[in-house]
């Protein structure tokens, strides 16, 4: 992760400037406190590393996730997370409803949630303890090491993750899906305590 933070590298068109609101969003701060205080989203540029979601309902692709640069950590608000409607893959545009820029790696959440209708959270965090035991682990991980929020490393996930749960991608960190938020979590926490 020695890249610097730089943005997102898409387009965002708000088709609302509104806070979200859904229940589970109380359930997302809570695994943004588990992953900072474990160290899975460490500081970033002003915000954390890392970013969660969740699908809004199901056979859509629509999900809420955090904002971008947001800190992960007790401080996290409403405000700070984002409903991505759709995302115009041709032109790089995000369309979603918030008050703030959606997560750099949205349409990563975006691709899986396409492309796996079984997973209704996708949790992206970076621990070197799993990276390093990937392996031991069993835990897949992608080929070559892309920059962060960009669509080849969105599609190099796509490649290995068809019937996968967690994955690795390269000098970069995890992804755990779940069919919600709390089983995309401790699959994350069950495979730390296997280190």
């Amino acid at each position: 992760m020695a890249e610097t933070y730089a943005g997102v590298k898409f387009r965002t068109k708000f088709i609302a400037k509104e806070i979200p609101k859904d229940k589970r969003i109380e359930k997302l701060k809570k695994w943004c406190r588990i992953f900072s205080k474990k160290g899975f989203s460490p500081p970033y540029g002003t915000g954390s590393a890392g970013n969660l979601s969740f699908r809004i309902k199901k056979n859509t692709h629509s999900f809420v996730i955090t904002a971008a640069n947001t800190k992960l950590d007790k401080k996290t608000k409403d405000e700070d997370f984002v409903i991505v409607k759709s995302v115009n893959m041709k032109k790089k545009i995000v369309f979603c409803i918030g008050m703030k820029k959606p997560s750099s790696e949205s349409i990563l959440h975006y691709l899986i949630y396409k492309s796996r209708k079984d997973a209704n959270s996708v949790l992206h965090a970076h621990c070197r303890k799993i990276s390093k035991n990937a392996a031991k682990l069993k835990i897949i991980e992608t080929k070559k090491e892309y920059p962060y929020g960009t669509v080849k490393l969105a599609k190099s996930v796509l490649e290995i993750i068809e019937n996968e749960k967690f994955i690795e991608m390269k000098n970069h960190g995890f992804v755990s899906l779940g069919k919600n938020i709390d089983e995309a979590g401790n699959l994350a926490l069950r495979l730390y305590q296997k280190c």
